[in-house]
């Protein structure tokens, strides 16, 4: 048996008291396969700038080359886990967090391909600069 007249009333009642800007969300969306593409476009070019002279980064352009594909000719539309994304163990393994560009690189595409920053990455970096700006330590 299916749902009575008044439980449907009710269920439409609720779904149209949430409004949905389908243009929003289409622009939201726009907004952040771009900046998967410049954040992958940046990881791009510093892999590029070290892999003829570590084979740690040419191991980690290997890796990351279909995902790089896919977010740099913007196919990439849902987000992924963190576990999914390969790489990572490159730079503590091999060694390729001595390279502070290509470290943050990875880390911003990381965050872009996951679903960008969350609020509390978002506070976390405003309070950093915030210390910053009056001379403190971050914590």
């Amino acid at each position: 048996m299916g749902p009575t007249h008044n439980q449907r009333w009710q269920a439409s009642k609720r779904v149209d008291s949430v409004y949905v800007n389908w243009d929003d969300l289409q622009l939201e969306l726009c907004m952040k396969i771009e900046n998967l593409k410049e954040k992958a476009l940046k990881l791009r070019a510093a892999i590029d700038a070290l892999k003829a002279q570590d084979p740690a980064a040419a191991k980690l352009a290997v890796e990351l080359e279909p995902l790089l594909v896919l977010a740099e000719t913007g196919q990439i539309r849902t987000p992924m886990e963190w576990r999914d994304i390969p790489g990572r163990y490159l730079f503590t393994e091999e060694g390729l967090q001595q390279y502070a560009a290509l470290e943050q690189a990875f880390a911003e595409f990381k965050i872009e391909l996951t679903g960008g920053e969350s609020p509390t990455l978002r506070r976390l970096k405003a309070q950093m600069e915030e210390k910053k700006n009056s001379g403190l330590k971050p914590d």
